[in-house]
C-alpha cells in the first residue's frame, strides 16, 4: 500500500538525518610518522618517500565503523590530498578487497582546511581549522578523532574527541630519556598504544545511549568521556581496551591485532 511505501521513505530519511559521522585524523591518531629503520617491519607503509606505522587496531576499527549502518567513516588531514589518499590506499581492511579509501565517505585534505589565522608565529592547528559542517551539517552528529585539541573552529569544541598525548612509536616500553614525545610510564605507553580501541569503545557506548535516549550523539559522547576520561591512563581503561581488542580478534579472524609479547608482559603486570 501507499502507507507502506511512505513509512519507509520515513524510516530511510530518518536513518539518512541519524547517521553518525566519525571523522579521523591523520597523523599521529591512525598513523605514526617512522624512519627508514622500520622499513621492513609489518604494517609499515612508504607514501611520497616517508614512512608510516599503522596504530593497533586502526584496520578493524575503521571495518567495524563502516560495516554498521550508524555511522559513516571520513578522513581530514592537514596533508597534502595526494599524500593523504595513498596512505588510506595502503591500509587494508579486513573486509572483501578494501582499503581505508575505499570506505571513506569524504577525505578532506589541507585545501579543505578554514583558515583563521595568517599570523606566522601561531602553530597550524592555531592558523587553521577542521570545519566539521563539510562533513555534516548536523553538528549534534559529528566527531573529529584527533590528537590536537585545538583543531576544531569556534562552536565546535564539543565535536572533538582527543585521542589523548601521542608518543613517538616504540613497539615496546623502554625507559628513555624523558621528552614530551615518550611516554613516563609503561601504563602512558599502553594507553596510547591502545587509544583505537578505547575510542571506538566510548563511541559505541555513546551512540547506543543517544539511540537509546533520543539525545545528541555528541552530547552524551562527551558526557561518556568526562566520566571514563580515557585519556587518563588507568587499568580500567587498559581493561576496557582488551575487551575491544578480543571482541575485534573474534570478529575478524586471522585480523591484524597481533600484539607485541611486552604488551602480555604488561597487561599481567597492571590487570590483576
Amino acid at each position: 500500500s501507499n502507507f507502506t511505501i511512505y513509512l519507509f521513505i520515513f524510516f530511510v530519511i530518518s536513518a539518512a538525518q541519524a547517521q553518525i559521522d566519525i571523522v579521523f585524523d591523520i597523523d599521529w591518531t591512525l598513523v605514526y610518522p617512522v624512519d627508514e629503520t622500520m622499513k621492513n617491519e609489518a604494517r609499515v607503509y612508504l607514501v611520497q618517500g616517508e614512512y608510516y606505522r599503522v596504530s593497533d587496531g586502526a584496520e578493524e576499527v575503521i571495518a567495524s565503523l563502516f560495516k554498521d549502518p550508524r555511522f559513516r567513516v571520513s578522513f581530514f588531514s592537514g596533508g597534502d590530498k595526494l599524500r593523504n589518499e595513498e596512505l588510506l590506499k595502503q591500509i587494508i581492511l579486513p573486509l572483501k578487497d578494501k582499503t581505508a579509501l575505499d570506505v571513506a565517505y569524504k577525505v578532506l585534505s589541507r585545501e579543505d582546511l578554514s583558515v583563521v589565522s595568517t599570523d606566522e608565529n601561531l602553530g597550524f592547528s592555531e592558523r587553521f581549522k577542521k570545519d566539521l559542517t563539510i562533513v555534516n551539517k548536523n553538528l549534534n552528529q559529528v566527531v573529529l578523532v584527533d590528537d590536537l585539541k585545538n583543531f576544531t573552529p569556534s562552536g565546535q569544541e564539543d565535536n572533538l574527541l582527543w585521542v589523548g598525548r601521542t608518543y613517538t612509536y616504540q613497539d615496546k616500553f623502554k625507559k628513555l630519556p624523558l621528552s614530551k614525545y615518550i611516554p613516563d610510564s609503561e601504563l602512558s605507553w599502553l594507553n596510547e598504544r591502545y587509544k583505537l580501541f578505547w575510542v571506538y569503545s566510548s563511541i559505541e557506548e555513546a551512540a547506543s545511549l543517544s539511540m537509546k535516549t533520543g539525545s545528541s550523539f555528541k552530547d552524551v559522547l562527551n558526557k561518556v568521556v568526562e566520566k571514563k576520561q580515557p585519556q587518563r591512563p588507568s587499568n580500567k581503561i587498559i581493561r576496557e581496551a582488551l575487551d575491544v581488542i578480543v571482541k575485534l580478534s573474534n570478529q575478524y579472524e586471522g585480523a591484524k591485532i597481533k600484539l607485541p609479547v611486552s604488551f602480555i608482559n604488561c597487561e599481567a603486570s597492571f590487570i590483576k
